[in-house]
């Protein structure tokens, strides 16, 4: 289950192809769930918890998360005796692919030019201050609004992102030929497009240059999952936004989303989120006033954080 403002996110994100928030929270929950987009949470002051598929992280000050699409993962804040104040950006891929730079999400990694991306990174006192830079630019030119270019935030985060991969021991990373890669990366596209209709790997497959056998392999070893995982993970990250929606039935949900019937989706829902879709539905109708509410009274801009008082954490 995704908390609220990972969903208001996404609805976000169907209008802009980046969202950057600075939010103060004692009170997520703990909870599991998955998006479609790159979410970078990046601590300023306090303490989280997460987890990201099977390994638990403590997130000091200075540490942040980058989580691809489709990775099951949660971040908690309740663990801080001091309210955490967390730098969320979540962003498309196609925000830095079709600005000229290479990312890619395969096997379960990030991957910008050629560089491999931690999930977790806990800056040392000789790059937090540079860290720090760039997310400030980051988010400042964001809040421009009329006057802000997504050009220069796509620049801010391409340097980020290699600050990150030099300064973290470099894992091996698998060789995959470009025209393999490209093959796939067009797959990947026509399912996140495509995903609402009756769609089968053998639609996919006269779109490239491979046998079935060799896209089947290819595409394990380059997304982390098989076709129809993948395939369903994007169908139920767009189920989040409608559930919030009480005028769309279950029916209609199924039936954007390309799971048919509403006897598939709560079958489907319920063994990938644990609770049922209208269990989740319910929960954000009790608990989405309470969580507006300290959004409005906790929200954090960058004048709090000036260098004295953060010198005193």
């Amino acid at each position: 289950m995704g908390n609220l403002h990972n969903i208001e996110t996404t609805i976000v994100l169907e209008k802009l192809p980046i969202s950057i928030s600075t939010l103060c929270f004692r009170s997520l929950e703990n909870d599991l769930h998955i998006h479609t987009y790159t979410h970078i949470a990046f601590v300023l002051a306090g303490n989280a918890t997460g987890k990201i598929r099977d390994t638990e992280y403590s997130f000091p000050p200075y540490s942040c998360s980058i989580i691809g699409p489709y990775t099951l993962h949660s971040f908690d804040t309740r663990c801080s005796e001091d309210t955490p104040i967390v730098v969320h950006i979540r962003f498309k891929d196609s925000f830095l692919t079709e600005r000229g730079y290479r990312f890619f999400h395969y096997n379960n990694t990030l991957r910008f030019e050629e560089r491999t991306i931690p999930e977790f990174i806990e800056f040392t006192d000789e790059n937090r201050a540079e860290a720090k830079r760039i997310i400030r630019a980051i988010t400042t030119e964001f809040e421009r609004r009329e006057s802000m270019s997504f050009d220069r935030i796509a620049e801010y985060l391409a340097e980020f992102f290699r600050m990150v991969a030099s300064s973290s021991p470099q894992e091996p990373i698998p060789v995959f030929k470009k025209e393999a890669m490209l093959c796939i990366e067009n797959a990947v596209k026509y399912v996140e497009t495509h995903f609402h209709e009756k769609l089968t790997i053998d639609n996919v497959i006269p779109l490239t240059t491979m046998s079935r056998s060799v896209f089947t392999k290819q595409f394990k070893a380059i997304t982390g999952m098989t076709f129809v995982q993948f395939l369903t993970s994007v169908r139920l990250g767009r189920t989040i936004p409608m559930l919030l929606t009480q005028e769309i039935s279950l029916n209609e949900i199924a039936a954007k989303t390309g799971l048919y019937n509403k006897t598939n989706l709560v079958r489907t829902f319920t063994k990938y989120f644990g609770m049922s879709p209208m269990r989740f539905r319910t929960y954000f109708e009790e608990h989405s006033p309470g969580i507006m509410e300290r959004h409005q009274m906790y929200k954090r801009r960058w004048e709090w954080l000036v260098e004295e008082n953060e010198d005193k954490k």
